[in-house]
């Protein structure tokens, strides 16, 4: 069960003045989750191959 109103925000810089969000979710546990940093690293190369596009 999520603690309170605590959020985690996984992000990345695309350049020097801009920073993408790209995935947040419940705070339980102290520790990021291995699938929600796998998702967030998907979400990132998929940004970046349709940025090339």
């Amino acid at each position: 069960m999520p603690v309170g109103d605590t959020f985690r925000l996984l992000s990345f810089f695309d350049g020097p003045k801009l920073v993408v969000l790209n995935h947040a979710f419940a705070k339980q546990t102290r520790r990021i989750p291995r699938s929600d940093i796998r998702l967030a690293e998907q979400r990132k190369q998929d940004y970046f191959r349709r940025k090339q596009q």
